[in-house]
């Protein structure tokens, strides 16, 4: 019996040896990566920097499916260029065809696109119909453009342009779109052109929101990978234009785009001030609700900070714990605790300050405007028809980082929770029926939500930050719009027995 246990060890260990010496086996891909994100970043991670972005895991992806292995290291675009010319490096991720370019390297398939924006200072009067418009006011203004060396545009005439030696004066080659920002900002450069993308991450990263604004050029190209000739194997480029078409048939490709697209864009649109004030409302109507039901109760003020914070934060809670999203949003930043804490303080101290003017000074006019409950109901029902409405479109946004499939199952449950959970929890601590409310409430985030969820699920490869902002405001809008209906026509919710009501009319 020792004996034949001994040889089933012996032949566990041979064959888990057998398998990773064929996994470290396989052929590998030299390439490379420089700062382009939302393409090509360095992330943390627990304190590690990890390599990521949408070209990085695709290119890992695809790499893996024709079983190869990819060899990552930093190199500036230029040289990356002359890396894959002379064979050092085997493949870059993302390349724009070009009759040069095909002279000493393999296109694959486009997997995406690229759409050309130009930046420039917020407030610049430069201004253009059309690329060709475009090309003409740089020549007769002396505008200087920042381009990114060794980088070819959407459009000819832009290349041409830049590589004309009668304008060489009005051309700053940067190392990385990145080099080109801070020549803006210093003056150096009057604007520059990039992916659209790209140049909307860099400058929301950045902060620079309110000094440097968008031109939309209108050009976009296909991107494809790009294959030494002179280092890659025979075939290798039908192989991986098959990993393309079998990625595309079974999703991985959309999944992978959405994964690494939709989270960053999403993150731009809600990061407005308009959005953050929605936010506010939504915070505030949570608060003095909290109080209006501390003080009908008689709490203590602990136990009515509490019942404002749990609807706050507790749907979003529960939901980052689900997803296990590290850290959870609450504690990614200050903001939101020290509005709660500072609207509860405020309304802590009118209610106070009520008490005194009402009972000591017998202001009875205060009681036309202090205490009208109606009022502040209405006004209670606004917020948090504002807030709802944003937080089930943060709800979608957690859906699509926390990567859950399908995203239009998974985009509306986040949503409600994100919603009106914390309102339900407040609800079960108060012993009250939880999504018990006699009129429709949690079906609008779902509905919503669902909406959002299904038009991001849609968007692959052309994705368009126009749209995506288009599509936050119209929910917003919508959910908005629905509540201030449920308000004012007292529209009841779905119950259980849907056609009881219906079918009792029949009777009589």
């Amino acid at each position: 019996m020792m004996s034949l246990i001994k040889l089933l060890f012996v032949s566990l260990f041979t064959f888990c040896s057998v398998s990773n010496d064929l996994q470290a086996e396989l052929p590998t891909i030299k390439t490379g990566w420089y700062p382009f994100e939302p393409y090509m970043s360095l992330e943390k991670s627990h304190g590690i920097d990890v390599l990521t972005g949408l070209d990085i895991k695709m290119l890992e992806a695809v790499l893996k499916h024709i079983q190869y292995t990819p060899e990552f290291s930093f190199v500036p675009w230029k040289q990356f260029l002359e890396d894959v010319k002379s064979g050092k490096r085997q493949m870059a991720s993302s390349a724009t065809k070009t009759k040069e370019r095909e002279q000493w390297a393999y296109f694959s398939d486009p997997w995406r696109w690229e759409e050309n924006a130009l930046y420039v200072r917020y407030g610049s009067n430069f201004k253009f119909k059309n690329v060709a418009d475009f090309i003409k006011k740089i020549k007769d203004t002396g505008f200087v453009l920042g381009v990114m060396d060794g980088f070819v545009y959407a459009s000819d005439l832009i290349n041409d342009f830049i590589h004309d030696p009668r304008y060489a004066h009005q051309i700053v080659k940067g190392k990385f779109d990145s080099d080109s920002l801070n020549n803006l900002l210093s003056g150096k450069v009057d604007g520059f052109i990039t992916d659209r993308l790209v140049g909307a991450t860099l400058i929301w990263r950045t902060g620079q929101n309110k000094n440097v604004e968008e031109r939309l050029l209108g050009i976009s190209t296909p991107i494809g990978f790009l294959i030494s000739k002179k280092s890659t194997p025979p075939g290798f480029v039908a192989k991986v234009n098959q990993a393309i078409k079998e990625m595309r048939a079974s999703g991985v490709h959309r999944l992978i785009s959405q994964e690494y697209i939709l989270p960053i864009l999403l993150m731009q649109t809600i990061d407005r001030p308009w959005f953050g004030w929605i936010e506010v409302c939504a915070l505030l109507a949570f608060v003095v609700s909290g109080m209006i039901i501390a003080e009908r109760e008689k709490y203590t003020v602990v136990a009515a900070l509490g019942i404002a914070i749990v609807p706050a934060f507790g749907g979003g809670l529960v939901r980052d714990l689900m997803v296990n999203r590290y850290p959870v949003g609450v504690l990614t930043t200050p903001r939101y605790i020290f509005i709660v804490l500072c609207s509860f303080g405020l309304v802590l101290f009118l209610i106070n300050l009520y008490d005194i003017f009402q009972n000591r000074f017998k202001h009875v006019w205060l009681d036309k405007i202090g205490r009208s409950e109606k009022n502040l109901n209405t006004l209670i029902i606004y917020f948090d028809a504002l807030g709802t409405s944003a937080f089930t479109v943060i709800g979608v946004l957690v859906a699509v980082m926390g990567k859950t499939e399908p995203l239009w199952l998974w985009g509306p449950f986040f949503a409600v929770m994100t919603g009106v959970g914390g309102g339900a929890i407040r609800d079960l601590l108060l012993g009250s029926r939880v999504f018990g409310s006699e009129y429709t409430y949690a079906e609008i985030p779902l509905f919503c939500g669902a909406g959002l969820s299904l038009f991001l699920s849609n968007q692959v490869e052309k994705i368009d930050p126009d749209l995506i902002l288009f599509a936050v405001i119209l929910t917003i809008l919508i959910g908005f719009m629905a509540h201030m209906l449920v308000f004012y026509y007292k529209i009841p919710s779905l119950k259980i027995h849907m056609l009881e009501g219906i079918l009792n009319k029949t009777k009589k």
